[in-house]
């Protein structure tokens, strides 16, 4: 039990988002190598393949999930994706707005990097940069090794 919060089986992990990323990439790389392993052998690599599910959402404070301690809210669908997943609560964000964040998430890299340093608008008058087109991410290098992938909610990247 940490902060009165109970650890309820969750596995906790202490790394940096760049090192999670990191992992991700060397971790789709051994999938593709072990589907590739599997269908030599015959065996489907679908059923070993991890699912992998990131969830990001604006203006969620730490304590606002009933996994995370909250009392005066529920959230039984986000509490049984934690109880059946990996818990890495070591993170930040890497700027107070959206759009820089997710390019941080997206790509590893600090979102000044990646050609976004603040949010990126419909209007070029008022907006601040735009994802450079050879920014690698995360999505793509899971493509590589057979993931589908997709985004739903809020994009403007």
């Amino acid at each position: 039990m940490r902060r009165g919060i109970p650890d309820a089986g969750y596995e906790r992990i202490r790394t940096s988002r760049r090192d999670f990323l990191k992992a991700m990439g060397a971790a789709a790389g051994y999938i593709g190598g072990a589907g590739a392993l599997h269908a030599a052998l015959g065996a489907s690599d679908e059923r070993r393949r991890p699912n992998i599910v990131v969830i990001l959402v604006d203006d969620l404070g730490w304590g606002d999930l009933s996994c995370q301690g909250a009392e005066d809210m529920r959230t039984p669908h986000v509490d049984r994706l934690m109880a059946a997943g990996m818990r890495m609560d070591r993170f930040y964000a890497n700027c107070p707005v959206c759009t820089p964040t997710r390019a941080a998430l997206l790509t590893g890299r600090y979102p000044d990097m990646v050609g976004v340093p603040g949010v990126i608008r419909t209007h070029q008058a008022d907006s601040w940069g735009y994802l450079k087109e050879e920014a690698l991410l995360l999505p793509q290098m899971l493509k590589r090794v057979g993931y589908d992938t997709t985004i739903v909610g809020k994009w403007h990247l």
